[in-house]
């Protein structure tokens, strides 16, 4: 009996292998194509989670797996033998090169696109040149005001004659007098007044108006910095002490209004050696200079107005194209001059 039932089994599986064939004949579809939608199928259904080439929205264009549209040629998880294609075992295997959803190449899923901004180096700002500030200020005579700036210029502005101060301790930037490089005097004002820039040690710098005409004692008494000075105004008398113990003043100008030089205007000038005088010769001879405490104006050298050095004549180079002169010859005969009486 069982044999009979297995004899039927096996000749009705025959009558559908033989049907089958005649399906296929009739199809165009292969066979393996057939194996591999089977595969496919199958593979939805596997629980091991590996989904990597499966999902038909992968951005990356991977189909690796068991893909019926696939055109790469990638079945990963067929076992139909054909050695062209994936065969690994166990369903879609994740490459490890793979990109997994990201458009970095590099498969960093960091979200950042391109290098950071690099802060820039160094500083770009750059130093500006600023104004000198004011360290004090004040009055200097009725209508007269004086500033001192931190890069030790003391200006004088203003009009009239200055206050008188009895001693250098009274003037109004005594606080200040090492601090003091330059001095401007603003045209307008006329005269210096006693002590009044007396022991201002590192003064190097005076500018005079020719406003001033007039100058009181002692009043440059012990700058030892200063070098020069020029007076322009129209000042008639060098007084008392006025440049004592100026001991690097080289050089001075005055002008052709100077009638005299009082005792001691230059003692202590040790440095003195030229005087530019506006005038004459003969106008410096009228200066009434008292000798004493002046031995250093008396022994410097004088420059008169418009004395300039002589430029030596220049010594004619000869033409070396030019022909040479003729020298007559002494045993010549002369030649015999006409008698403007003699018949032609």
């Amino acid at each position: 009996m069982k044999n009979k039932i297995l004899a039927c089994l096996m000749i009705l599986a025959l009558s559908l292998s033989v049907l089958t064939l005649g399906v296929l004949a009739d199809d165009d579809t292969d066979p393996k194509d057939i194996l591999t939608e089977e595969n496919g199928k199958n593979d939805t259904d596997d629980t091991s989670g590996n989904t990597s080439g499966n999902s038909s929205d992968d951005t990356s264009g991977d189909t690796s797996g068991n893909t019926s549209d696939d055109t790469s040629g990638n079945t990963s998880g067929n076992t139909s033998g054909d050695t062209s294609n994936d065969t690994s075992e166990g369903g879609d295997q994740n490459d490890p090169g793979q990109d997994l959803g990201g458009d970095d190449p590099s498969g960093n899923n960091s979200g950042e696109s391109g290098d950071p901004e690099t802060p820039a180096s160094g500083n770009d700002t750059q130093e500006t040149k600023t104004d000198p500030e004011v360290v004090a200020s004040g009055d200097c005579g009725n209508t007269m005001t004086w500033t001192l700036t931190d890069d030790g210029v003391l200006l004088i502005s203003g009009s009239g004659p200055m206050k008188t101060f009895s001693e250098a301790s009274d003037t109004p930037w005594h606080d200040y007098t090492d601090d003091i490089k330059d001095v401007i005097v603003e045209k307008g004002v006329y005269t210096i007044a006693k002590n009044a820039f007396a022991d201002c040690t590192n003064l190097a710098k005076v500018t005079l108006p020719t406003s001033v005409s007039g100058f009181a004692s002692y009043a440059f008494k012990g700058c030892t910095s200063l070098k020069e000075l020029t007076i322009l105004g129209k000042l008639t008398t060098l007084p008392d002490s006025v440049f004592k113990g100026c001991t690097s003043l080289e050089s001075i100008t005055l002008p052709s209004t100077l009638k005299a030089v009082n005792a001691r205007a230059f003692d202590g000038c040790s440095s003195l050696s030229d005087v530019y005088y506006a005038g004459s010769e003969e106008e410096w001879s009228a200066v009434d200079i008292t000798s004493n405490g002046n031995s250093p104006l008396l022994n410097a050298e004088i420059h008169f107005d418009g004395d300039t050095p002589e430029e030596p004549t220049p010594t004619p180079t000869p033409d070396p194209d030019a022909e040479p002169t003729p020298t007559p010859d002494p045993d010549a005969e002369p030649t015999p001059t006409p008698d403007p009486d003699a018949e032609p």
